[in-house]
């Protein structure tokens, strides 16, 4: 899940800044829909999902919205994008969404962990 959540933070603010990514950043871009909300196979092995591997995305994924998110300007705010499940959003939406997001995620984790039965 926090892959998925750095996946998104890095597909919406590559959209918002039009900045290009890398392999290593389409890979993680690839982590927003892939094998979670398509049928594509997750991008990431259960064997890579170290907490070194979710830090250095996450801090990754950091490093390209923050700089969007502190002035916010208009432009940004403004502009289109699609999101991760396929609607077509302005910024605003964006950053909305986003505010809640990694935290929609560790309320399914939670739920998760205190189900009857976990783990089995």
């Amino acid at each position: 899940m926090a892959l998925h959540v750095a996946g998104v933070e890095v597909s919406f603010a590559s959209q918002l800044s039009g900045a290009a990514l890398d392999t290593a950043g389409m890979r993680l871009k690839g982590a927003a829909t892939d094998g979670v909300v398509n049928e594509k196979r997750f991008p990431f092995s259960d064997q890579e999902i170290t907490p070194e591997v979710v830090k250095a995305n996450l801090d990754f994924a950091k490093g390209m919205l923050e700089p969007l998110i502190t002035p916010a300007t208009a432009d940004v705010r403004e502009k289109t994008i699609v999101s991760a499940l396929g609607p077509v959003i302005t910024g605003e939406g964006a950053f909305a969404r986003l505010a809640f997001h990694s935290a929609y995620h560790q309320g399914q984790a939670y739920l998760m962990r205190e189900a009857p039965g976990f783990p089995s």
